[in-house]
């Protein structure tokens, strides 16, 4: 009765993997992959360090405008031109370009280079208006939606900084 034992358990070990068990393994690393990608989204993650860096790029142009403001008791640029990142304006040379960029006013003693949206496209891209009363800033954000709800500003659609966040209007 034990040789019988023996044997069946050699036949079976000599047959090899069955359909099942294949069937079994594969669903079972399937699911790990899905737990792992829904676990570590990697697009997520890149929308969540795109918002950051547009908070950030904000917030130093903020910065540089107010600096601006000190040194020459107005604001930079014409008085309620909307400004684009994606948008070169004829006087300048490059979008970046802290001496005459996207915002075409001579920062250079603020800021090294002046800060365009990661993506910078029609969709995601910085604004800045700025008229008599105040300026404002706006971006798009991808991820960070409650932060575009919660700025203060009259269009839950834009993440807006500024002094007045009512000058650029939906």
């Amino acid at each position: 009765m034990e040789d019988l034992v023996v044997m069946v358990l050699k036949t079976h070990s000599e047959k090899g993997i069955t359909i099942v068990e294949l069937s079994i393994s594969i669903a079972i690393f399937l699911i790990l992959l899905f737990l792992a990608i829904t676990y570590f989204d990697p697009a997520e993650k890149r929308q969540r360090a795109r918002d950051t860096r547009r908070v950030s790029d904000l917030e130093v142009i903020d910065r540089a405008i107010n600096e601006y403001l000190l040194d020459n008791q107005s604001y930079p640029d014409a008085s309620g031109t909307l400004r684009q990142s994606n948008i070169l304006p004829l006087e300048s040379t490059s979008l970046e370009n802290a001496g005459v960029g996207w915002i075409p006013v001579d920062f250079t003693d603020y800021i090294s280079m002046l800060p365009t949206d990661p993506i910078n496209d029609e969709t995601y891209h910085y604004y800045f208006m700025q008229t008599s009363d105040g300026y404002e800033l706006n971006a798009v954000l991808e991820y960070e939606l409650d932060l575009m709800v919660d700025d203060g500003g009259n269009d839950d659609n834009y993440y807006e900084i500024g002094n007045n966040l009512t000058i650029i209007s939906p």
